[in-house]
C-alpha cells in the first residue's frame, strides 16, 4: 500500500498533549457536544521495531488456587479457566503477584501436596493452601501460551532464597554454584540441588524464566524502605541471582514521578529522587525499572476526558524517565528497560468503602486500551494488567471481585464472567503483537488545543502487508466521524467493541466489511464508548 510518508515525528509531541490535558484540568466536554470529524492518515515507513507480545500480560495472584486457575487441593489446571485465559491472548503472566510476593516462600509450594506448608495472604492476614505453587503456575502458563515473569520476595526473603528460586526455575543438576545462607542460618545448598528437586517434582528441563523483578513497590512510603536500604538489598539479591543465571533480565521497582497518590519521588526529607539514586547505586546490576500505573479519579459523571487522557501523561513521564536514566547507565550498557508490571484503576466508593463496579466498566476498558497503545508507542519491554482472574471469596474487602480482573467468578466453580476489557484485550493483541508500527497523523476537530478526540495507533503486519489502525474514543462525545486510509487501499474491515455508555456493565463486539471510496479511504462513525480496529488491505 502506498501513501504519503508520515512518521511519528509528524505527530504533535506527546508532551504537548499532556500539557494540554493539564491546562484543561482534563475538563469534561460539554453535555451535548456536536459530532466531531477527524481525518486519519497512515504512513508507509516503519517507525520502530515490531511490537512485543510481552505488552499483553496480566497478573495472576497465587492465593486460592490462583483464583481458580487450578482446582483446589489438587493443583490440577481447571480446563474451563485455562480456555478462557487462552481466548484472551494473554502472552505474559506475572507470579506470585505484587504485594503478595512480600510473604511468598516458593519452597513451601513445591513437591507433593501433602508435604507443602500453608502460605500467607498478606491482604487478609490468613493462612492459605499452597496448591498453586510455582510448578502449577508454569503448567498453567504453558497451557495458556504465556511466558512467565516472576517477582521475588525482597521483603521477607533473602538473597540466598531468591537465588534458590531462580535455580529451581532455571538451573541444571550439575551446577555446583553455592547459594549461601539466610539470616536464620538456613543453608540453601547449590543451584544443582534445586534443579534436582525440580526434576523430582516432574520437570527435568529448566523452565528458562527470563524476566525477574526484585521486590514489589519498594518505592512506596507505606512499606517503610528508604532508597538506600532498597539499593543495598537489590544489589545483594541481584548478585546472588546472576551467579545462578547471568542471562536473566532483572527489574527493580521505579517511580513514574507523575503525582500518583502514594508513589512519592522522595522517601525521606532531603533524599535524592528514587530512580536517580537507585540507578546510581545499583545501575550496573539493573536491566530495567518496573513501574506501576493506576488511575484513581474516574472523571465527572457523564464524561471521561480526565481518565482517558491520562495515558498521554504516562508517555510523557516514561520519556522523561528514560532521558534522566541515560545519565546513570554504565558505559557500554544498553538503554534502561521499562516494564509496567501493574496497571489499572482504583475507583473506590465514598468513605473508602471498597472498590466499585466502575473498575470493570467500558470507561476503564478504554483507559486500559490507551495504556496498551502508550506502551506500544514507547516500545517498552512488558506490561501486565492488574488482574487476570479474581474470585469473590478471596477478596471480600474488594467489593466482590467486580473490579480489576478481565475474568471473574462469584465463587469457586461458578461460571466465568467477562469484563468489557476481556473483549478489547484480545482485539488489541491481534492488531498489534508482532506488527511493525507506522506513522499516523490526525487532523480535524479536537476536544481542545492539542487534544485529539481519539487515541490512534497504526501498524503493519510484515507477513501480509495488512495495515491496522487502532482507535480508542477519548471522550463521551455524541460520536466521532472518521475518515481513515490513504492511496492503494483495496478492501477494509472494521472490528468494533462498543457499549451503550461508559459505565455500562457489558460491551458488544461486531465485525463487518467497510466500503472503500474511489480515493482509497474508508469512513466510519465511532460511537462514544468504543474501541475499534480498521484493517486496510492493498489492491
Amino acid at each position: 500500500m502506498s501513501g504519503a510518508l508520515l512518521t511519528l515525528a509528524a505527530v504533535p509531541p506527546l508532551r504537548a498533549l499532556a500539557v494540554a490535558c493539564l491546562a484543561l484540568g482534563c475538563a469534561e466536554p460539554p453535555v451535548s457536544p456536536p459530532r466531531l470529524a477527524v481525518r486519519v492518515d497512515v504512513g508507509s515507513e516503519p517507525t520502530g521495531p515490531p511490537i512485543s507480545p510481552r505488552l499483553f500480560g496480566a497478573n495472576a495472584i497465587w492465593i486460592d488456587g490462583g483464583q481458580g486457575l487450578v482446582r483446589r487441593g489438587t493443583g490440577e489446571p481447571d480446563p474451563a479457566t485455562i480456555e478462557a485465559v487462552k481466548a484472551l491472548g494473554v502472552a505474559l503472566i506475572r507470579f506470585p503477584g505484587g504485594t503478595l510476593s512480600h510473604a511468598y516462600r516458593f519452597m513451601d509450594g513445591i513437591g507433593p501436596m501433602a508435604g507443602r506448608k500453608p502460605g500467607h495472604d498478606v491482604f487478609q492476614n490468613r493462612a492459605v493452601e499452597s496448591d498453586y505453587g510455582f510448578d502449577e503456575f508454569m503448567r498453567c502458563a504453558a497451557l495458556a501460551g504465556a511466558e512467565p515473569i516472576v517477582c521475588l520476595n525482597w521483603k521477607t526473603g533473602s538473597p540466598a532464597e531468591s537465588a534458590a528460586f531462580v535455580a529451581y526455575a532455571n538451573a541444571r543438576p550439575e551446577d555446583a554454584t553455592p547459594l549461601g545462607m539466610d539470616a536464620g542460618g538456613r543453608d540453601f545448598g547449590t543451584a544443582g540441588d534445586w534443579a534436582r528437586r525440580r526434576a523430582e517434582n516432574g520437570r527435568a528441563e529448566p523452565y528458562g524464566v527470563k524476566l525477574i523483578e526484585v521486590g514489589n513497590e519498594t518505592n512506596l512510603r507505606r512499606f517503610g524502605e528508604t532508597v538506600a536500604d532498597y539499593a543495598r538489598g537489590y544489589r545483594a539479591h541481584a548478585e546472588a541471582v546472576r551467579r545462578v543465571d547471568p542471562s536473566a533480565r532483572l527489574f527493580a521497582p521505579g517511580n513514574l514521578e507523575m503525582g500518583t497518590p502514594g508513589m512519592k519521588e522522595e522517601k525521606t526529607p532531603g533524599a535524592l529522587p528514587w530512580n536517580d539514586t537507585l540507578l546510581r547505586e545499583a545501575g550496573a546490576l539493573l536491566d530495567g525499572l518496573a513501574l506501576h500505573y493506576y488511575a484513581t479519579e474516574r472523571g465527572a459523571e457523564g464524561g471521561a476526558a480526565k481518565l482517558l487522557l491520562e495515558p498521554a501523561r504516562l508517555e510523557a513521564a516514561v520519556m522523561e524517565l528514560r532521558e534522566r536514566a541515560a545519565a546513570f547507565r554504565p558505559a557500554g550498557a544498553p538503554p534502561l528497560g521499562i516494564a509496567i508490571t501493574e496497571y489499572g484503576t482504583f475507583f473506590r466508593a465514598e468513605g473508602d468503602a471498597g472498590f466499585t463496579a466502575e473498575n470493570a466498566s467500558p470507561r476503564t476498558a478504554l483507559f486500559q486500551a490507551s495504556v496498551l497503545l502508550a506502551a506500544a508507542r514507547l516500545g517498552i519491554d512488558a506490561a501486565c494488567l492488574h488482574a487476570l482472574l479474581l474470585e469473590k471469596p478471596a477478596n471480600d474487602d474488594l467489593a466482590g471481585g467486580v473490579y480489576f480482573g478481565m475474568l471473574r467468578r462469584e465463587r469457586p466453580g461458578a461460571p466465568i464472567e467477562r469484563a468489557p476489557i476481556a473483549l478489547v484485550f484480545p482485539e488489541a493483541r491481534r492488531a498489534l503483537a508482532g506488527a511493525v508500527p507506522v506513522g499516523v497523523r490526525l487532523s480535524g476537530d479536537r476536544l481542545a488545543a492539542g487534544v485529539e478526540p481519539v487515541d490512534a495507533f497504526a501498524s503493519r503486519d510484515p507477513a501480509t502487508g495488512e495495515t491496522r489502525v487502532v482507535l480508542v474514543a477519548r471522550a463521551a462525545v455524541d460520536s466521532v466521524a472518521l475518515d481513515v486510509g490513504g492511496e492503494g487501499v483495496g478492501s477494509a474491515t472494521l472490528t468494533l467493541v462498543a457499549a451503550d455508555s461508559l459505565d455500562a456493565r457489558e460491551a458488544r463486539r461486531e465485525e463487518r466489511p467497510l466500503e472503500v471510496g474511489a480515493d482509497g479511504r474508508v469512513r466510519i462513525v465511532l460511537p462514544p464508548a468504543a474501541f475499534a480496529v480498521v484493517r486496510l488491505r492493498a489492491r
